[in-house]
């Protein structure tokens, strides 16, 4: 009734459409996951999403303490953004 031929070729296109949806429907997960903060997740020993623990955010709060009193120490109060070059720039194209 049908062609043998035909019926082989409709499988193996539906077997590649099958294979594409489960490695698109993987790597949706692996991005999901690795967006999301609170998730902590592991596929084939990867560890996939963000973890923020206690220990991590009160090491980088102190890291910034300690940067600013060595800021104050020094009497470095200049903003890391700002330079003396803004005004120049500023003149250049909007003369005074």
């Amino acid at each position: 009734m049908y062609n043998k031929n035909s019926l082989n070729k409709v499988k193996y296109s539906l077997k590649k459409i099958a294979l594409s949806f489960i490695i698109f429907s993987i790597f949706s997960l692996i991005i999901f996951v690795s967006g999301c903060d609170k998730i902590n997740f592991e596929i084939f020993g990867i560890k996939l999403g963000k973890e923020k623990s206690e220990e991590t955010i009160t090491k980088r709060f102190s890291e910034i303490e300690n940067a600013v009193e060595e800021d104050i120490q020094t009497g470095d109060d200049q903003d890391i953004n700002s330079s003396q070059d803004d005004n120049e720039i500023s003149e250049d194209i909007f003369p005074p």
